[in-house]
């Protein structure tokens, strides 16, 4: 018998935001993602590296706003603060979900805080994709 394996890129998307190494005290912005096309929660997924220095804070958020190049927000309750550790947060992944975004635009942003940071991290996006206009078909875009 051969087992089930569903696709799962047939209901949900998935786009990365930022990749690179964070090197200052400073909030660093992903690409905007149209999510013109998702419905229901998304969750950012950031797989942070060896961060190097037991003071530095690094805080993971999911930002919006109504146009790519407007001024974007914090969702509220979309956001994760790793503790200062050289070590508890190195080579780890997390996840941060919302259920409350509102606008078509969104970003990831890493807020590194303290010590000499240099956090090699890579984030991306994953949402559910909508079905289409009442024929059961899914929407790709």
């Amino acid at each position: 018998m051969i087992p089930f394996v569903p696709d799962f890129t047939l209901g949900y998307d998935f786009k990365f935001c930022y990749s690179g190494t964070i090197s200052s005290d400073t909030d660093t912005d992903g690409t905007a993602i149209d999510s013109q096309t998702f419905e229901g929660p998304v969750h950012l997924v950031a797989l942070v590296g060896n961060s190097g220095d037991a003071s530095t804070v690094v805080t993971i958020k999911l930002i919006e706003c109504a146009t790519s190049g407007g001024s974007y927000t914090a969702v509220t309750g979309a956001s994760k603060a790793l503790s200062a550790s050289a070590t508890a947060n190195d080579n780890s992944a997390h996840f941060v979900r919302s259920d409350n975004w509102q606008q078509r635009y969104l970003k990831s942003r890493v807020t590194t805080l303290g010590g000499t940071p240099s956090v090699p991290i890579h984030i991306g996006l994953l949402a559910k994709k909508k079905i289409g206009g009442g024929s059961g078909v899914l929407t790709t875009g």
